[in-house]
């Protein structure tokens, strides 16, 4: 490998290292000695892969994922969020998601259960302020559950297995990370490790397009695996534990994968579900969708519960 390889290597195991750990302690020391680098070259190095320092990184998806979960997560109190994205106090987290936001996560949490459902349920007072009837709230959680309901083959809380992955990770829009699975097949394919059916290739996400700009949009193009793996390549390996999540299969075009996700938040709403801090959200998929005549997706939606 030229140095030029071997640096990136070191940039994207710090990434899923980073990616992975969000709630621990994630000093450049730490980070560092993960990729065998001196933490000052190692800073060098990420500012000049990712346009970020290491920390704000870290306080970016921090900040992002709180934001998922104070959304998503009303059962959730806003300390037991802030120590699960690593702060180390409800007061820091609060500073700094203020800065961030511009709102408190009190304020940016009542403010997002009002625009959850904003395209069929807000209106705009003289003032141009939104209100939001309980009346109207109800009916549009009811218009996605009864999405679900109707177009869902089965839906489930469920205890499900320890999934073993290995991935590229994707940076950017989700529709385009196709061009990670194709290198991830590439380099899976002359290794024996796709055995299909029994292998699963397997899309995570760690950031959502309701809260995170398109082009910062983390997510993993994965295929699941029942053997230890060296790894080469910018393949990195993720393991998901076993636990209780809200499961989903659905047989739909692409264009409804977005309405899916959203249907299956407002079950999880509907039906006063917890959904686990720092959880993943990811697809099963158990076809490939553009060789079905009618390019439907059999795909399995998995959400991590507490």
């Amino acid at each position: 490998m030229t140095q030029q390889q071997i640096n990136h290597q070191k940039v994207q195991t710090a990434l899923s290292f980073i990616e992975s750990n969000l709630s621990q302690d994630l000093s450049l020391s730490i980070i560092s000695e993960i990729v065998h680098t001196s933490p000052f070259h190692f800073h060098r190095l990420f500012q000049m892969a990712t346009g970020e320092t290491p920390n704000e990184y870290i306080i970016r998806l921090r900040i992002e994922g709180a934001a998922v979960m104070i959304k998503y997560g009303p059962q959730l109190t806003i300390l037991h969020i802030a120590n699960s994205m690593g702060f180390n106090s409800q007061a820091n987290f609060s500073r700094v998601f203020r800065k961030w936001y511009g709102l408190s996560p009190t304020e940016y949490r009542e403010r997002m259960n009002s625009e959850f459902f904003s395209k069929i349920c807000k209106k705009h007072s003289k003032n141009g302020k939104i209100k939001l009837t309980f009346n109207q709230y109800f009916r549009s959680i009811e218009t996605l559950t009864n999405w679900i309901k109707m177009k869902a083959k089965s839906i489930e809380v469920k205890r499900v297995p320890k999934t073993e992955l290995l991935y590229i990770r994707h940076e950017g829009d989700f529709g385009n990370i196709g061009q990670s699975y194709e290198k991830l097949l590439n380099w899976a394919g002359p290794k024996a490790l796709l055995k299909f059916p029994e292998t699963k290739m397997t899309s995570v996400y760690l950031t959502s397009p309701q809260i995170t700009n398109q082009e910062k949009l983390i997510s993993y193009a994965g295929i699941t695996v029942d053997e230890k793996v060296d790894l080469s390549d910018n393949v990195e390996h993720l393991t998901i534990e076993e636990g209780k999540c809200l499961v989903a299969n659905f047989e739909i075009p692409k264009e409804d994968f977005q309405k899916a996700w959203d249907s299956m938040l407002a079950y999880i709403q509907e039906q006063e579900l917890t959904i686990l801090p720092n959880s993943f959200f990811y697809e099963m998929y158990l076809n490939d969708g553009t060789q079905h005549p009618d390019k439907l997706f059999f795909v399995n939606m998995f959400i991590q519960l507490v």
